[in-house]
């Protein structure tokens, strides 16, 4: 009897000695799609929660479609000769090339600058003391402005009325304007790193709790780092000789679509900080730290020891002020609202606080369990 071989199709991209287009596609598609199922998953537990979203929120997502559309730009520039070397394509195709190319790179600066944005907003809505809040202001302007100047810049790279056309001779020192882009953006990333310290470290908390905090905001430093990368993956895209523009763009794209998928993975951790917590067991599900429930609509912490010292008020038997969560909830703080009782132990009621708050959260009241729990 005779076997009927099977018929397979052929791979749907490839990679051969003289095209690495598929590297591009693959790697692009994969960080796309890693980008917009964190981006749905911290919007969706946003939105359960605080029945809304607000700025940052809105600049996030801006910031995934704008990468969607750029690497949808990518994909169509490797389709005509990204991958490719220059002395096999076609006039045509190159011109095609350099338009989604170009297009791509705008995309990339405006998505880049709205995860930044989006970030710098969040510390905001933590409602930091003056000093902090001043300086995110000038972060959000010193963003707002790179952003500008760098789609204005991008955009007119080479002569009219042809911008897109990267052949030798019509464009300005490619290779100083993006290295002179990248440095200002890491310097905003830097910056985005360094801020968190100053925030948590106004705050009455213990070291490690503090320690945790910013480990969400540090996170960033991955940004600055990958666009060194970037930048230094793009000697040969300049320096070849004879120039092969299409062939020595597959490193850079790939290190530029990496960094542009962390900068706006790293914006969403701090608000993720829900979701982990939601995913332990037992009391840790409730143990949401309380500076990262700070409400983004108004709440905010008491005044701080040296605050209240200086109006000669009594730190240990003032009440604090009441929090509101990151979402919009009620949280218990470690007072309870209330002054601490004679040889009572602040621990204790800080983990009083913390079961009330989680029975709150699951609709059931904190006093009748307590006398359920005392009943023979």
């Amino acid at each position: 009897m005779e076997q009927q071989e099977e018929v397979l199709s052929p791979p749907f991209l490839k990679v051969t000695p003289h095209d690495h287009a598929a590297w591009v596609i693959l790697s692009s598609c994969l960080l796309l799609i890693l980008t917009v199922i964190v981006v749905l998953v911290t919007l969706i537990s946003r939105a359960r929660v605080l029945r809304k979203l607000v700025l940052c929120d809105m600049l996030l997502s801006l910031a995934t479609i704008l990468m969607f559309v750029e690497t949808i730009c990518i994909n169509f520039a490797c389709s005509n000769g990204l991958g490719r070397h220059r002395n096999v394509l076609s006039e045509k195709l190159f011109q095609s090339f350099s338009k989604f190319f170009y297009a791509s790179q705008i995309l990339a600066l405006a998505s880049l600058a709205c995860s930044k944005a989006a970030l710098t907003l969040l510390i905001i809505y933590i409602k930091p003391l003056t000093a902090v809040l001043y300086a995110c202001r000038g972060l959000l302007g010193a963003i707002a402005a790179w952003s500008i100047a760098g789609v204005v810049a991008l955009a007119a790279q080479c002569d009219a009325p042809r911008p897109w056309d990267f052949s030798q001779g019509r464009c300005v020192n490619q290779q100083a304007l993006y290295i002179g882009l990248g440095a200002l953006s890491i310097i905003t990333d830097v910056a985005l790193v360094i801020l968190p310290f100053f925030l948590v470290f106004q705050v009455q908390l213990p070291t490690r709790k503090r320690l945790t905090i910013v480990s969400f905001f540090c996170i960033r430093i991955l940004v600055p780092i990958f666009m060194i990368f970037c930048l230094t993956s793009q000697n040969q895209y300049f320096d070849a000789k004879p120039p092969d523009k299409t062939w020595h763009a597959v490193h850079p794209t790939i290190w530029a679509q990496a960094t542009l998928s962390i900068s706006i993975i790293t914006a969403c951790i701090p608000s993720l900080k829900r979701v982990m917590a939601d995913l332990q067991t037992g009391l840790m599900a409730g143990r949401v730290t309380e500076f990262l429930e700070l409400s983004i609509s108004g709440g905010s912490y008491s005044a701080t020891a040296s605050q209240a010292n200086n109006s000669g008020m009594n730190t240990t038997a003032q009440p604090r002020q009441t929090l509101t969560n990151i979402y919009g909830v009620d949280t218990i703080d470690e007072n309870g609202g209330e002054a601490l009782h004679a040889g009572e132990k602040r621990g204790n009621r800080t983990r009083k606080g913390y079961m009330n708050s989680i029975l709150r959260g699951r609709g059931r009241d904190p006093k009748k369990i307590m006398m359920m729990m005392v009943k023979p």
